[in-house]
């Protein structure tokens, strides 16, 4: 499901962990380290999309 999700999304690494039971998304394209952690793959696509919708802070890049 994970490769699935990181196909989905292109930007994003996605990864299951069996001992934690989460799915942990790391974003690529935010100037900032962005990581995600969610037990469910519907709360974490919930969460991809608002990141993905929000404007890009640019002067943190600087």
């Amino acid at each position: 499901m994970a490769s699935r999700l990181q196909t989905a999304f292109p930007g994003w690494l996605v990864m299951w962990s069996p001992w934690r039971r989460t799915f942990t998304a790391f974003a690529s394209f935010t100037p900032n380290a962005l990581v995600m952690d969610e037990p469910t793959t519907d709360r974490l696509i919930d969460q991809m999309r608002m990141v993905e919708r929000r404007p890009l802070n640019l002067a943190a890049r600087r």
